[in-house]
């Protein structure tokens, strides 16, 4: 559903709005002032969900660091307002990072400061969960295999088509590319090979699936104007469940990023077995060598174009 996101909720039993605390801290970053400061009573913990420049000095400070992107490519963040913002969180009590690259970057980043540090540093690496889970029916009946029922369970999962706007999916029939269409997320990489291996075998109906949505900017536009053809389709905005049965009827996935703070769609790729062609950066190779993960990821250097191109012959023959 919409809200599968939301289902934390049921753990919360309160909310507390401390407002315009976001828009604070931001101008804070942008004029490179003080971090603005809190006071929290009755509270344990601050835990921020991104590098903020906050402080509290009667309670313990944790901040998350997913990634460096804005400082090592364009975005649409600021790099010296991120910067600071990432200074900040050097000075708190403990930091969370979602990958072993980006802790490894964030204290490269830092390097000299990191030798000045004279308190304990407790900071831990926390992989994310994938964002996608299966239906309770069958996550139920796969921990009670005694009642384990293949057809109920492939009646769950399998959908013989998907219908968006005019354009068909059959399942088994299409590789899927799931992220925000950004130029680091690198779609016309994907396109390419796609059109490429179309353009060699003519007569086949494999199409490719894009899970994202195209804004109102230059870089989709070109997206879309470059790449319109009717065995390419853009899903746009669609719910979890729908998102999940894309995953779970694909013949393989694609994401040839070429920067990433881990790699949830990969990470959700592999936890479902699904064969996928991924950019072989370092939060990818991480994903690959969790778990028996790496039987389902294959990991390929941008640089070899070729080598995508056989891939993905090899997925479809």
């Amino acid at each position: 559903s919409k809200t599968s996101k939301l289902d934390y909720f049921e753990n919360i039993t309160g909310i507390i709005s401390a407002k315009n605390i976001y828009e604070k801290a931001s101008i804070s970053a942008i004029l490179n002032i003080p971090p603005v400061k809190i006071k929290l009573n009755k509270f344990d913990v601050l835990l921020t969900t991104c590098p903020i420049c906050i402080k509290d000095k009667n309670i313990k400070t944790i901040q998350t660091i997913h990634d460096l992107i804005p400082i090592l490519m364009p975005s649409d963040d600021n790099p010296k307002h991120f910067f600071r913002r990432l200074a900040v969180a050097l000075k708190t009590d403990n930091r969370i990072y979602i990958s072993s690259f980006t802790k490894s970057e964030y204290e490269y980043l830092f390097k000299e400061r990191f030798k000045n540090i004279k308190y304990k540093n407790n900071s831990r690496i926390i992989i994310q969960p994938p964002s996608l889970t299966l239906p309770k029916e069958i996550d139920t009946a796969i921990k009670d295999r005694a009642s384990l029922d293949e057809q109920n369970i492939t009646n769950f999962i399998k959908s013989d088509q998907f219908k968006f706007g005019d354009k068909t999916l059959n399942s088994n029939q299409y590789i899927l590319f799931n992220s925000s269409i950004e130029p680091r997320k690198n779609l016309e990489t994907a396109l390419e090979i796609f059109c490429d291996y179309k353009n060699l075998h003519k007569k086949n109906d494999f199409k490719i699936c894009v899970i994202g949505k195209l804004k109102q900017n230059k870089y989709c536009k070109k997206i879309k104007n470059r790449f319109d053809d009717k065995n390419i389709i853009y899903t746009g905005y669609i719910d979890e469940k729908i998102k999940l049965l894309l995953y779970l009827n694909a013949r393989a996935f694609i994401s040839p990023s070429f920067i990433e703070g881990f790699g949830i769609p990969v990470l959700d790729a592999a936890c479902m077995g699904i064969k996928s062609l991924v950019s072989n950066i370092k939060p990818h190779q991480e994903i690959s060598n969790l778990k028996d993960f790496n039987n389902y990821i294959d990991l390929i250097p941008l640089t070899t174009y070729n080598s995508w191109l056989n891939k993905l012959e090899n997925i479809f023959e």
